[in-house]
């Protein structure tokens, strides 16, 4: 997509080249959140088999974010 890859260098080209799949749960109630699954195939960027990205809405109506920690090799 022309807008996303001009957010990308060559090192996030490089590491996506071995992403496998992406999973989007919601929460039960979509408006109060939904989590990214990324999985990837071992690959010599990090040892994490998966990386999710976990976005909520508190009842103040501001966004959160947290992620899975990534083990750099």
């Amino acid at each position: 997509h022309p807008q996303l890859s001009s957010c990308l260098d060559q090192n996030d080209e490089n590491i996506l080249q071995h992403l496998k799949r992406v999973d989007v749960e919601e929460h039960e109630d979509i408006k109060s959140g939904y989590s990214i699954k990324f999985t990837f195939d071992k690959n010599p960027y990090f040892e994490n088999d998966s990386i999710v990205k976990e976005y909520s809405v508190t009842e103040s109506s501001e966004t959160q974010c947290k992620s899975t920690p990534i083990r750099w090799k």
